[in-house]
């Protein structure tokens, strides 16, 4: 199993949704600023995510555009 833990911003304010079995269900992109740039233009990078059950609901309720995150998933 793989691990990753990322760090950065929304983008945009999460889509929250249930699916058919009511499995709530965000999905969300974060910006993160590319570390491996040495130079003092760094390049974002935008990276997908989608949060299952608990913490679906509470990205929903509690997440905006420009939230700060630490995510912790696989």
């Amino acid at each position: 199993m793989n691990k990753i833990i990322l760090t950065g911003n929304f983008t945009n304010d999460p889509e929250t949704s249930f699916t058919k079995n009511g499995k709530p269900m965000a999905k969300f992109s974060i910006a993160n600023n590319d570390a491996r740039k040495f130079d003092k233009q760094a390049d974002a990078l935008f990276i997908n995510c989608v949060a299952w059950d608990k913490t679906a609901e509470f990205v929903g309720n509690y997440c905006k555009k420009g939230t700060a995150v630490i995510i912790d998933g696989s």
